[in-house]
């Protein structure tokens, strides 16, 4: 794939889920939070009811790649999603993509995220 095929933005969303709580044939249950190295002490054990993703799409190209899936408890806080995008370019940029743009919409943990990146 030449270069400019690597181009492109990460897209981030989330979405508003209902709580549940699932048992997997493996013994494992899943509905919690979950935000990686990023989930917090007081964040274990708690129900989520929110998720996102965080996407790169091509300028070029009919494929996206899912860099990453979170699970959280209400949105997730702007310093947390700031070191979560920060974190996905790199990875995106070590895999050889480049990441030209992040789109995003306006809820308000978005619009503090581009403060914290110095973007009024």
């Amino acid at each position: 794939m030449d270069a400019f095929s690597c181009r492109g933005g990460l897209l981030i969303d989330e979405i508003k889920l209902s709580e549940h709580l699932t048992m997997k044939s493996t013994g494992n249950l899943e509905g919690f939070v979950d935000l990686g190295k990023h989930t917090t002490g007081d964040q274990k054990g708690v129900l989520v009811d929110h998720g996102m993703v965080v996407l790169f799409q091509p300028f070029t190209g009919n494929w996206t790649q899912v860099l990453g899936v979170f699970a959280s408890r209400g949105n997730v806080k702007a310093p947390t999603l700031a070191k979560i995008i920060v974190e996905s370019t790199v990875l995106a940029e070590q895999a050889g993509l480049y990441v030209d743009t992040i789109t995003c919409d306006g809820a308000t943990s978005n619009r503090s995220m581009w403060h914290i990146f110095g973007i009024q």
